[in-house]
């Protein structure tokens, strides 16, 4: 009887209540809760913030976090080296790196999806182009060709939008097109050729919505990279500049202080980290759930 029973109702798992509580058809808690926190922070940064940007304050001077010694309540996260709030900059500071991490992903998934498509549907000279152009970009270290295009361009906010984007299309390419060359098999396509619609007609209505799913999990992964790639460039002074600010640029602000004000630079540099990781995170569990072959 007692086997009987134990056949009947196996023997819980020890991840079964994880299993219950948070069932992998959901996103991961913590990075999604820290992606929307960023995302949060860079929408309501300027109201959230408790000063002004550029308020200064010369008797609080490079005071600490509160929790150590010497630290204000009135400076969650310390001060820098003219007494300016940290928190408020960060905050301030999301807003302009996610935004700009947000408008060049968009510019390049567009640019790609666009290229890929072509390159996956059509064949000859055209599609073998564009493959060489891509292999061409993808065989440069993107951050030293994100440099040279800067340099080339000037320094503006235009400017580094342009250049993120155009740094980073190849990806969606060569992951459009590879979906585009499994979808161009299909029955349902060549049904397609065979009723006389138009080339074009085939590629937005067949191809296009059956790449959307890579697209939307190389754009999660992609922002993180982009976010990384503005911090890069406002680091060494060719992305974000003065008076306006992001993480990239606090980061370099604060270098000169690290031996003794560490706040000025571990601050920044771990929502940094936070934001690249949690969005990484989001975009490898958005590829297991939308990629039927993964189960």
């Amino acid at each position: 009887m007692t086997d009987s029973v134990a056949s009947t109702f196996p023997a819980a798992r020890p991840d079964g209540l994880l299993r219950r509580l948070w069932p992998k058809s959901r996103p991961p808690l913590v990075p999604t809760a820290i992606a929307t926190l960023f995302v949060l922070c860079g929408i309501l940064g300027p109201w959230l913030a408790p000063y002004s940007l550029d308020a200064t304050d010369f008797a609080m001077v490079l005071k600490p976090p509160f929790w150590q010694e010497g630290g204000s309540m009135a400076h969650l996260l310390g001060t820098d080296q003219l007494g300016r709030d940290i928190l408020t900059r960060m905050l301030h500071g999301s807003q302009l790196s996610l935004v700009l991490a947000a408008i060049s992903v968009a510019g390049a998934g567009t640019i790609g999806v666009a290229l890929g498509v072509i390159a996956g549907y059509s064949r000859g000279f055209l599609s073998a182009l564009i493959l060489r152009i891509v292999d061409a970009f993808l065989a440069l270290p993107f951050f030293l060709v994100a440099m040279a295009f800067v340099a080339a361009l000037g320094v503006s906010t235009t400017n580094i939008i342009i250049v993120m984007a155009l740094t980073t299309w190849p990806a969606f390419t060569r992951i459009v097109r590879a979906e585009a060359l499994r979808v161009r098999e299909s029955d349902y396509v060549a049904l397609a050729k065979v009723a006389g619609v138009p080339a074009w007609r085939v590629a937005v209505e067949h191809i296009l919505p059956n790449v959307v799913n890579g697209v939307i999990v190389m754009a999660t992964i992609d922002f993180g990279r982009v976010v990384l790639l503005e911090s890069g460039l406002s680091f060494l002074g060719l992305g974000v500049q003065p008076p306006a600010v992001s993480w990239g640029l606090l980061l370099a602000d604060g270098k000169q202080f690290i031996t003794f004000a560490w706040w000025l630079t571990v601050m920044p540099g771990l929502a940094l980290l936070l934001t690249v990781l949690s969005f990484n995170m989001l975009g490898d569990w958005l590829r297991d759930r939308l990629d039927p072959r993964l189960g």
